[in-house]
């Protein structure tokens, strides 16, 4: 769908018609509910992110501007942050019922593919019903599809996003609206942790749109249970992920799967800039000179979960020389317990000390490094050091040996030489 264009929304599905008429060339949007301040602070208030690639020095990967600027967001957007000539594909993500703890996830994982990540927060504007299956189909979905409504609005705005190339994902309640939504203005859907009980069982968009069903065979909240994908169009299919739960973007099939369908459907190509241990491509201390930078993904778990997790950033640190280290993104160690954070480390529980063995004295779930076999030092969200010693150097999440396996997310590394003697 071209700018100038009026979008207009409507979704139907076995018991329910929502009509949302949305204006893109200008100014009137309507809301089914009569709220439409509220939709607006879903989008608002949301998680914007776009690529560490495609930003020029010195910004930053979060769209504050969304917030600060809610007018002319896309145009601020473009003049500052951007690099010139930038086009990015775009993932529409619509949460689940407590709101956005998953999406931090999905965020860095499109982020890393070269997708902008816009997700509306649903848990900004008053809910009368928050989880469960109660008033799911005849408010909450309406809801759900208002505030995707307005981001498809806010997205046609930005010539610097690829208008055929917008995915829409949802993940549990944000799933049973993106399987329930009619398909218009978007390239294909990504249904996750849902079984698209309030539309029927199947997605309501055609059958020239495609969809990826992914469901945890240990989710309790559908039974691992998901959707009927008959459709075979850009590699629609349903998948049931054996050993996962509700919680899908921990475990790796289900990051290999959503590459796998964006490829087939979306004409994604990986770029393979960063893998998953941090060592795609050796690089040894003479291979680096003063003012280069090299940048990897730390995860905050490897498969399979062993017991030290040290990734081999595949640089070697070279005596007497200066580095300067950078750190982005997001993980936790628990996220029930202590919530998701920054290279920096967490608040609360996870930030007091506590009697475990740790490598160094400080968050749990802070950024620390090793040069070889040497000990470990903080870095958090980045630091200038010269190096003791010469040695590959190695980073992971500040967590208790043996204790890896509930944890999620990554941060990006960015590593430079600064000087040498």
């Amino acid at each position: 769908m071209s700018f100038g264009r009026q979008l207009t929304t409507q979704v139907l599905s076995a018991g329910f018609m929502l009509a949302a008429a949305l204006s893109i060339a200008g100014c009137q949007t309507m809301s089914s509910t009569g709220n439409m301040e509220a939709v607006k602070r879903s989008w608002e208030h949301g998680m914007h992110r776009i690529p560490l690639t495609s930003l020029r020095a010195g910004q930053f990967y979060g769209l504050t501007e969304i917030r600060d600027n809610p007018q002319n967001w896309y145009k601020q957007v473009a003049h500052s942050k951007l690099k010139s000539g930038t086009k990015l594909p775009a993932v529409i993500y619509l949460h689940g019922c407590a709101g956005n703890t998953a999406g931090r996830a999905w965020a860095t994982k499109f982020n890393e593919m070269g997708y902008a990540f816009f997700a509306p927060d649903s848990l900004a504007r008053p809910r009368r019903s928050r989880c469960g299956s109660g008033m799911m189909k005849s408010v909450r979905i309406p809801m759900r599809l208002e505030e995707l409504g307005y981001a498809l609005q806010q997205l046609r705005k930005a010539d610097w996003i690829d208008q055929d190339q917008i995915i829409l994902m949802g993940s549990s309640e944000g799933a049973q609206a993106a399987s329930a939504y009619d398909g218009r203005g978007v390239a294909a859907i990504v249904v996750s942790a849902s079984d698209c009980r309030f539309s029927g069982g199947s997605p309501n968009a055609p059958a020239d749109v495609p969809v990826l069903n992914m469901v945890g065979g240990l989710d309790l909240r559908g039974g691992g249970m998901g959707c009927s994908i008959t459709r075979t169009v850009g590699g629609s299919i349903a998948l049931r992920i054996k050993d996962a739960g509700h919680k899908l973007p921990s475990f790796p099939r289900a990051r290999e799967e959503l590459e796998r369908f964006l490829a087939t459907c979306c004409g994604y190509k990986s770029t393979n800039a960063t893998a998953a241990n941090g060592a795609d491509v050796p690089i040894k201390g003479d291979d680096i000179t003063i003012g280069q930078s090299v940048t990897r993904k730390v995860p905050a778990v490897t498969e399979p979960a062993i017991s030290n997790q040290w990734v081999n950033f595949g640089l070697q640190i070279k005596n007497g020389h200066v580095y300067r280290i950078t750190a982005t993104g997001s993980w936790t160690t628990n996220s029930e317990i202590c919530g998701w954070s920054g290279p920096d480390g967490g608040l609360g529980p996870c930030s007091t000390p506590r009697l475990i063995y740790r490598d160094v004295d400080s968050s749990y779930s802070a950024l620390i490094a090793k040069i070889g076999n040497g000990p470990a030092f903080l870095v958090g969200s980045g630091i200038v050091f010269t190096a003791d010693r010469t040695g590959n150097l190695f980073f992971r999440m500040n967590d208790s040996y043996g204790t890896f396996d509930n944890n999620e997310g990554s941060v990006t590394v960015k590593m430079a030489l600064i000087s040498s003697p």
